[in-house]
């Protein structure tokens, strides 16, 4: 195998907790441990989040470099990044979160984009007017010019074909993993402190991710209300927006505020002992790219109710049950059966540590070299 300069566009590594930064977490971390011969560039206008740099502190084989003058930063990522793919003699740059920079010099590098999702052109009622333009703008020009567009999902692939009408041979799947933190089993001792720092109960249902319209918490409050007065305690775990407003509200006027708990700070390395402690996972959203919470819960080993939209049967599979997302009653209807019903919950957890095997990093990590390759 011929040795690789890789580079990565890694602002969401160091600057974002959840989502695009995860992925670009995730990805780094498995092609270095899985192909720890070549040398890897991270490039970022800043870092926010120290903790995420000594991650990486232990791996030889990368160099991390920022703009040696703060001015301007974020002007250096768009457009003096690319200056470096001459300077470092790199052999591939991927940008990890839906753009690449503009090249102001010419290099033989081939460029890479991940495209997560187009949920701004789907959706746009979700999205400020001046944000989807950006959006639109970044993200067909990643797609003009990459030599390969990864994407995370099978649906995300024919939505891109569809609305930017590229060649679906162009567009390549790969999907994301859970990172490691997740298959360490926490002991009862530190699960018990973790719940009393919480002051969460013996038994809930868990919904994780920002708490804002698209994710569809009110849904689930409306199905927690059908199931009075046996509704099992739900705990909701993200970041608050003004869609607080709207559940508060519910909660109140029907009385569910025994019944429900936010958690606004948890600590990143907090979320596996947050999914270990609960009995069922829900993931009522309306849209997303991919859904990695559904791969993190069933690592957990929780039985998952999904919203029916088709890129959840990609992250699901044959493990999850699915209902409709404008459904109260059938919602009700399923996390009752799900936590009723224990052969189905013991079918749930099994058949959901099985579809996991698809999702390993070496895996990942092997398909992702192999497109880099194949672009040379």
């Amino acid at each position: 195998m011929k040795f690789l300069r890789i580079g990565f566009d890694a602002k969401r590594i160091f600057n974002n907790i959840s989502g695009l930064g995860q992925y670009g977490r995730f990805l780094s971390n498995a092609l270095m441990e899985v192909f720890p011969e070549h040398h890897y560039y991270m490039f970022t206008p800043y870092i926010r989040y120290a903790g995420y740099l000594k991650e990486f502190k232990h791996k030889r084989s990368l160099t991390v470099v920022k703009p040696k003058t703060p001015i301007l930063k974020n002007l250096w990522r768009v457009f003096f990044t690319s200056r470096h793919f001459y300077y470092h003699k790199l052999d591939i740059f991927h940008g990890l979160s839906n753009e690449l920079p503009f090249q102001s010099i010419q290099s033989k590098t081939k460029l890479v984009v991940t495209v997560h999702d187009i949920l701004f052109e789907k959706h746009p009622e979700f999205y400020k007017k001046i944000d989807k333009h950006i959006y639109r703008l970044k993200m067909a020009y990643a797609c003009r010019k990459a030599d390969k567009i990864i994407t995370v999902s099978e649906a995300s692939k024919l939505d891109i074909c569809e609305h930017f009408k590229i060649e679906p041979e162009r567009i390549e799947v790969v999907y994301q993993g859970c990172m490691d933190d997740f298959y360490i089993k926490t002991s009862k001792v530190e699960l018990e402190e973790f719940k009393k720092k919480y002051n969460l109960p013996e038994h809930f249902i868990l919904q994780v991710g920002t708490i804002e319209e698209r994710k569809n918490a009110l849904i689930t409050l409306k199905a927690l209300n059908l199931l009075k007065p046996d509704a099992p305690y739900l705990v909701l775990a993200g970041k608050q927006t003004s869609y607080m407003k709207i559940l508060i509200e519910f909660i109140n006027k029907n009385k569910l505020e025994n019944r429900v708990k936010f958690i606004h700070t948890l600590q990143n390395q907090e979320m596996p002992f947050l999914y270990q402690c609960a009995s069922l996972f829900l993931y009522p959203s309306l849209a997303e790219g991919f859904g990695i919470p559904v791969l993190e819960a069933m690592l957990s080993g929780l039985p998952v109710i999904c919203s029916n939209r088709p890129v959840f049967h990609e992250a699901g599979g044959d493990a999850a049950l699915f209902f409709s997302p404008e459904d109260e009653s059938e919602f009700a209807h399923t996390i009752k059966s799900a936590l009723s019903d224990e052969s189905l919950r013991n079918k749930m957890i099994n058949s959901g540590l099985e579809h996991l095997k698809k999702f390993n990093s070496k895996e990942i990590a092997s398909k992702m070299m192999n497109v880099y390759e194949g672009i040379l």
